[in-house]
């Protein structure tokens, strides 16, 4: 394996690139409206962010690994991946191929409070890789 996975924190609007070259930029949190098919229902807020990739390696990047739902928190609670595929808030990430040399925009929405707080995301492109800490208000 070798190399040290360290973490870095930024803010909605920064980009973080990880070593091999691939880096993410997530936009500040827009509320969403989650229809009523939405999953978790009786969501109380729902906000969703925008991530840009970009492929800076010599490598085709899967986006969809990113696993951004898994680890992300409102407020020092685990806030929950929203998946509305027919509502505002969207269908969850895409697993596509994103080549070298190109970028590609996608959204996660998440179940948040009533009330504004910190919402904090991680990014990692792969198990052993620095974990990218997104962390600001929503």
């Amino acid at each position: 394996m070798g190399g040290e996975s360290k973490s870095t924190t930024a803010t909605w609007g920064e980009r973080y690139t990880w070593p091999d070259g691939l880096a993410v930029e997530v936009s500040a949190p827009k509320p969403c409206k989650p229809s009523e098919y939405s999953m978790p229902q009786k969501t109380e807020r729902a906000v969703k962010i925008t991530l840009l990739v970009t492929n800076g390696t010599e490598e085709p990047f899967n986006a969809g690994v990113l696993s951004v739902g898994g680890d992300a928190q409102f407020a020092g609670r685990k806030a929950e991946a929203v998946y509305d595929s027919g509502g505002e808030c969207g269908g969850g990430m895409d697993s596509v191929t994103v080549l070298p040399g190109k970028t590609f925009e996608m959204s996660q929405a998440f179940a948040v409070g009533a009330q504004p707080g910190e919402l904090q995301v991680v990014l990692q492109p792969n198990f052993g890789a620095a974990k990218a800490i997104f962390v600001g208000q929503a």
